[in-house]
């Protein structure tokens, strides 16, 4: 278990904010069903890469 303590109006409270921020992004960004290209496999990376004719 990890406890964080972090005080009021100091340069840890902005990098926990930012932090904070960062990961509401991410998770309106990459709905639901969406991966991150990092979890992607090969198949699926030649998928998003490839070039389309439609």
């Amino acid at each position: 278990m990890v406890y964080r303590f972090i005080t009021k109006g100091t340069f840890e409270e902005q990098i926990n904010d930012m932090i904070h921020d960062k990961e509401e992004l991410a998770n309106i960004t990459v709905g639901n069903g969406e991966k991150f290209i990092t979890e992607m496999n090969i198949r699926e990376l030649k998928e998003l890469l490839s070039l389309r004719l439609d």
